[in-house]
């Protein structure tokens, strides 16, 4: 959907533009138009912004029959470098913040086809409130970036999945959207959101590294460095996650409508990689009952679709937020137990601010 979105707004380079304007406004160090960068020129920051992955469906409008709502999210990842060109045979490229984000919408279709949805997608990428281009903006109000400040390497480093899972979503219907891309990016999403922290992007770094070696194909000086980047996988801080549990079920039902409750259960388990410590090994989940009118049953799987992937979000949302709150009541909000987790909470919450930009 976001190729045929970006093609509707008149191609990529208008989408670079786009982007390359919120640097040009909202970035108070400034920036500065270079035609190409040679080996000769002096250390600078390059600025990186990928798209990485979406998301879309579709559940019945509850204000206007026969139309339905479209759910669309799109991820993307910032990262800000410091490159300091191989001018005497040395050189140097690395990250010095990484910030993974994501815009979602939810509009009504007009009619249901391609060129509808992907208008939307469209719209999520520049116009839409808030979206994607917006929101990178955002991110760059009142920043400086130093090469002297390099925050600890943060990475969802695995996610996995028990045959429970597997076969409950797979009952479901919705193993497609709640698999390991989806949990991987929104776990990364949610500690740089609710947070603020430095994360190294989940999965290889493939389109960072393609994007960087296109922009200085005919460099290979400064290529070398890039392959150097996209070699080192080296990350002091590694979260493992395993996707536990997933349910939805009947739980009550009235005249009107059936009342489903669904949960989702996580292992969140953070390695201090530099010291080989496990600092925290812990379940957290999450359980929320939606009604759904019975004239709508027939969208069930639409709608289990819709929850489970809110709920996943909602329950790393929470989870991230009370770790930095140190928040007893959220604690227990995703069934931690704070009078006896909490040493392990200010111990993760100690190793993660290790990755907080604070340049």
């Amino acid at each position: 959907m976001v190729s045929g979105a970006i093609n509707q707004l008149g191609g990529f380079p208008r989408l670079v533009r786009a982007v390359v304007e919120q640097l040009r406004t909202n970035y108070a160090a400034g920036l500065e138009d270079l035609g190409l960068i040679s080996a000769m020129d002096d250390p600078g920051l390059l600025f990186n912004v990928s798209l990485d992955y979406e998301q879309m469906f579709a559940v019945p409008s509850e204000d206007t029959p026969g139309k339905d709502i479209q759910v669309s999210f799109v991820y993307a990842n910032a990262q800000v470098m410091y490159l300091q060109p191989p001018s005497n045979g040395g050189g140097d490229l690395r990250i010095l913040y990484s910030f993974p984000f994501r815009v979602q919408s939810l509009e009504t279709l007009t009619a249901n086809n391609r060129t509808e949805q992907e208008k939307i997608f469209a719209r999520l990428l520049t116009s839409a409130s808030p979206n994607l281009v917006g929101t990178f903006g955002n991110y760059l109000k009142g920043k400086r970036f130093r090469e002297g400040s390099v925050p600890k390497r943060l990475k969802v480093r695995t996610v996995g999945l028990t045959p429970e899972v597997v076969k409950s979503n797979t009952q479901l219907g919705v193993a497609r959207n709640v698999g390991t891309d989806f949990v991987g990016r929104a776990f990364s999403v949610s500690m740089a959101e609710t947070s603020g922290l430095s994360v190294v992007p989940f999965g290889a770094n493939e389109a960072t590294t393609r994007a960087l070696a296109g922009r200085f194909d005919r460099m290979p000086n400064i290529g070398d460095l890039i392959k150097n980047l996209g070699s080192d996988e080296a990350i002091d801080i590694a979260l493992d996650l395993s996707f536990h549990r997933s349910f939805s079920i009947l739980d009550n039902s009235n005249n009107a409508n059936n009342v489903y409750t669904r949960g989702v259960s996580f292992i969140v388990k953070a390695t201090d990689v530099i010291r080989n410590r496990v600092v925290f090994d812990k379940k957290i989940q999450m359980i929320v009952s939606n009604p759904l009118p019975k004239r709508m049953l027939d969208r069930l799987a639409d709608y289990d679709m819709r929850y489970m992937v809110q709920l996943i979000i909602l329950l790393f949302d929470t989870f991230n937020t009370a770790v930095m709150k140190e928040d007893a009541a959220m604690l227990a909000k995703v069934g931690l137990d704070p009078a006896k987790d909490m040493a392990d909470v200010k111990a993760l919450k100690a190793l993660l601010l290790t990755a907080k930009y604070n340049g």
